[in-house]
């Protein structure tokens, strides 16, 4: 799992049922309650251990720190990093990180390869970049 993390910051994570073309709403739910649950299974279990991956590799690759965190919203999973050496980032800087993340799609979207061996119920992975204030930077996701 560090490795998985190591690789995703060291440059910095619905389905739809038809039967006979109606959607079973209940069926939907059922089943975005059943995948939420056991991502957030897997993230009380093991999500400290990715959060200080995720925090120790962000540091070593950029030589600053950073405040991280998790949600579990049905399939998907979002990380969020909060910069501490950032404040009041201009819209120009915004601009450039916002690309250099988006040219990086091959690492989430291998990100979330990954994580899928041990969460085949996660579909989507985003990872929000902020300020230390919580002000977002940028934004990638990978998956549905």
């Amino acid at each position: 799992m560090k490795r998985l993390f190591a690789l995703v910051l060291a440059l910095i994570m619905c389905l739809s049922l038809f039967a006979c073309g109606t959607d079973d709403k209940d069926d939907k739910d059922n089943k975005n309650n059943k995948a939420n649950s056991e991502i957030e299974e897997y993230m009380e279990d093991h999500g400290d251990e990715l959060i200080d991956a995720m925090e120790e590799a962000f540091a070593k690759s950029s030589g600053m720190t950073c405040k991280s965190s998790y949600e579990v919203k049905g399939n998907e999973l979002i990380l969020e990093i909060c910069i501490n050496e950032l404040e009041d980032v201009d819209n120009d800087i915004k601009k450039q990180m916002q690309d250099a993340y988006d040219d990086m799609q091959y690492i989430w979207d291998a990100s979330l390869e990954e994580m899928q061996r041990e969460l085949d119920e996660l579909e989507t992975l985003t990872v929000r970049v902020c300020e230390k204030d919580g002000t977002l930077l940028a934004e990638v996701s990978a998956g549905k």
